[in-house]
């Protein structure tokens, strides 16, 4: 009995330390998935040179699939059959995508939650109507939702605005369409709800194992801010992010060309967090960062933006320039 419990002992400690190798077959899958569901809106922001990839190649060591990497270790570390993951300003979720693909492949079920405040009006019938009334009639716009940049939009009849939100919708269909698939491959089972940003009191979120926040301005100062205010969490989480150094905005915006292309050379870093939030309590610990400096490959590759100042920065592993086809 006694040798049976150090074998077991041991064994829970190997599967705690496996470590997740780079797969290809992952992505191929991928790549499979994405042009057999011409998810043309599933898409990656490649403002930083440094997040650049092109996903229809082998996978390397460059940040995004090294967060990829980070994120489905943690998971395998977790020692659980099912993986509670929420995704925070995930936006058109092609990198939350590939993320948890590698957590599906290494046999985990998850719980995938989704936050974005482009999502406000996701599974409305009359989404259309709701959002033309609410951007025409600013002083019916639930209190927590009046910072939102696009109600401008409808303000000043933009042509963006309806189409801002279609083209999350569609993202997300395409993402719940993709993940669906990955359990058939893996035979693992996943469940996609998404969590809408409260209108006038924090939204409650349900119990997490991790938080990921990928290019969306979610630092810690800024989880920690979105945790007090914004959200309301009920247990310790583990935050991974990937994003950009000081400072968060926008800063690749810059009216100077020349300004924008220099900021999008800038490093950018993973960060690991061990997370607590309560009710007038909150407090964090860093556990890991790795800084990723743009290769020489992504500094060719990757936009340029003194020469093609009006692409779109979201871009689609479909797109003929990202996939060289």
């Amino acid at each position: 009995m006694y040798k049976y419990k150090i074998a077991i002992i041991i064994l829970l400690f190997l599967q705690a330390c496996a470590h997740v190798q780079h797969r290809p077959e992952i992505y191929k899958s991928l790549e499979n998935e994405i042009k057999n569901t011409n998810a043309i809106h599933l898409k990656e922001c490649n403002c930083m040179k440094a997040l650049h990839r092109n996903l229809f190649e082998d996978p390397d060591d460059t940040s995004r699939y090294a967060f990829d990497k980070k994120v489905a270790q943690n998971a395998v570390n977790l020692n659980k059959e099912i993986v509670s993951v929420l995704a925070i300003g995930s936006g058109f979720l092609l990198n939350e995508l590939t993320a948890l693909a590698n957590i599906l492949a290494n046999g985990k079920n998850l719980k995938i939650y989704l936050i974005d405040y482009a999502y406000i009006f996701y599974g409305d019938k009359d989404f259309k109507e709701k959002a033309l009334y609410l951007g025409n009639n600013p002083e019916s716009i639930p209190e927590n939702w009046k910072n939102y940049h696009f109600w401008k939009w409808a303000k000043n009849n933009e042509e963006p605005y309806l189409p801002f939100f279609e083209k999350h919708h569609q993202a997300i269909n395409e993402f719940k369409t993709i993940i669906s698939n990955l359990d058939k491959i893996y035979h693992t089972s996943s469940i996609v709800e998404i969590i809408k940003p409260g209108k006038n009191e924090p939204a409650n979120l349900p119990t997490l194992d991790m938080i990921i926040a990928i290019d969306a301005f979610i630092d810690m100062p800024e989880l920690m801010w979105n945790l007090h205010y914004k959200l309301k969490l009920n247990n310790p989480v583990r935050f991974i992010s990937l994003n950009k150094n000081k400072p968060m905005g926008g800063f690749w915006n810059s009216v100077d060309l020349k300004q924008r292309e220099s900021n999008s050379l800038k490093p950018i870093a993973i960060e690991i967090y061990d997370v607590i939030s309560k009710p007038g309590i909150g407090s964090y610990k860093l556990i890991e960062r790795t800084i990723f400096e743009p290769t020489s490959e992504q500094k060719a590759k990757g936009l340029e933006f003194i020469t093609d100042p009006e692409r779109d920065s979201n871009q689609s592993p479909l797109d003929s320039h990202i996939s060289g086809k």
